[in-house]
């Protein structure tokens, strides 16, 4: 599927979605560092770049605290799928602190937010054309 959007699309957001504790966990590798209610994780390659960017300017400007590359590092890309053959392919991962969505009215809000970032990377003129 990600290599046929970015051949055909002209580029793939692929977003690895997750929550975390409040408080650290035994397991998690950088527990000492903040926790914010949204951490952005990306690979440090262009396109996982600027989407982490783009999210992480959308979040703040509606009032959510972020964090890019701290608590949870780096995101998930598919080995066959390297940065040079599919620069356009942009894999990032979204943690999204327990507190801010369970038991919360703003789950909903945050839920569109995050989708319509999507549509906007997705959408951005600079794509691309499709072949």
């Amino acid at each position: 599927m990600c290599r046929w959007r970015c051949e055909r699309l002209g580029r793939c957001l692929l977003v690895d979605l997750h929550s975390y504790a409040t408080r650290p966990l035994p397991y998690e590798l950088h527990a000492e560092e903040p926790r914010p209610q949204v951490c952005l994780g990306h690979n440090g390659d262009a396109a996982g770049r600027d989407a982490a960017v783009l999210f992480a300017d959308r979040l703040a400007e509606a009032g959510y605290t972020v964090g890019v590359n701290t608590t949870f590092h780096g995101a998930i890309r598919p080995e066959p799928l390297d940065e040079r053959r599919y620069p356009t392919l942009a894999p990032l991962m979204i943690e999204i602190r327990k507190d801010v969505y369970l038991g919360h009215e703003d789950a909903d809000r945050l839920t569109r937010l995050l989708a319509e970032t999507a549509g906007l990377w997705m959408n951005r003129t600079d794509r691309k054309d499709p072949s």
